[in-house]
């Protein structure tokens, strides 16, 4: 059900995650090809160390080029499945968009902050990352440099991602949503600077001096604010992050409301009533995954373009 809603939605890809896998290889790669999801991972091999599935892709969103890497977490794939250093991975699937036009190089990693600060480090290249794996929810936050959008919070909120180049577009992506933050700062700053002085002008001797302290790092930060917000003026690629919260008020999508409905309509008693599930790809006596087999792709299946969104729980669209 859930591949057949992501396909049904026009997703590009799936990113494989270790759950996804809880049922075995061969389950995986029948449903996703039922549902023509492609399957996407650079760091996923079988036992041989041969690739997988697809590690990279270039494609034309609206008027930008955009050209992504996909990699996954550490986890137990089960025998069928190995996973290669990211690290290694991701220089090898880069170096082949040499030669692409790339309006954007992209990296969608389903891991966490440690690794993805060192594959950075070894793979300067990428200029915008789509991170999940932590659950976080906050604005866009530079890693030596390059933002890294965090994709929201299992499943509740869908992290927006929308880019924007001016060609021919160079330099690094500049957060405009920081920007707007800036400015709504130092909007803030000049409240509480007239109402200090305000304070002053009332304020008995033995008290204006702390005032005038703070008035002075109440200026001092506005100014650096300032200088900050100028530095950033007019750049040619532009990047704003925003969080949409997955509520009853969000319109279901049609597709996926038909697939329910026909699913709810062939077994109305709910899963317990679906046909039987292959056994874990694991194997007899070996543990299934800590926490319910519920795939958790995090940037996986991220829609890339001049809007690009990812979820923690659940691709993005």
């Amino acid at each position: 059900m859930i591949l057949a809603s992501l396909g049904a939605m026009g997703y590009r890809g799936l990113v494989v995650g270790e759950r996804d896998v809880a049922m075995g290889l061969p389950f995986l790669e029948q449903a996703a090809g039922e549902a023509h999801l492609p399957l996407l991972s650079a760091n996923l091999e079988d036992a041989r160390g041969k690739p997988l599935f697809q590690g990279h892709l270039a494609f034309d969103d609206g008027p930008l080029h955009l050209c992504a890497v996909f990699l996954s977490p550490a986890g137990d794939y089960g025998p069928d499945v190995h996973r290669e250093d990211p690290i290694a991975a991701a220089k090898r699937e880069l170096s082949a968009f040499a030669t692409e036009p790339c309006d954007a190089h992209v990296l969608l990693a389903n891991l966490p902050a440690t690794e993805i600060e060192q594959i950075l480090k070894e793979n300067p290249g990428f200029e915008v990352v789509a991170q999940a794996h932590e659950g976080w929810q906050s604005d866009p936050q530079p890693v030596d440099g390059i933002p890294v959008v965090h994709a929201g919070q299992r499943g509740r909120v869908l992290e927006k991602l929308e880019l924007s180049v001016v060609k021919p577009g160079s330099g690094p992506f500049v957060d405009v949503g920081a920007a707007d933050r800036v400015k709504g700062e130092v909007t803030q700053l000049d409240g509480q600077i007239q109402a200090v002085k305000r304070q002053i002008d009332e304020a008995q001797a033995p008290l204006v001096k702390p005032m005038r302290a703070r008035l002075e790092l109440l200026e001092r930060r506005r100014a650096e604010l300032s200088a900050q917000a100028k530095t950033a003026s007019h750049p040619s690629r532009t990047l704003r992050g925003s969080y949409v919260t997955l509520d009853p008020k969000v319109a279901d999508d049609p597709a996926v409301a038909k697939l329910v409905s026909g699913y709810l309509a062939k077994y109305p008693d709910g899963p317990s009533a679906s046909p039987p599930v292959r056994p874990w790809a694991g194997g007899p006596g070996r543990p299934m995954p800590p926490h319910p087999v519920v795939p958790f792709p995090g940037a996986r299946g991220a829609r890339l373009g001049p809007t690009m969104a990812a979820q923690a729980n659940q691709p993005a669209r």
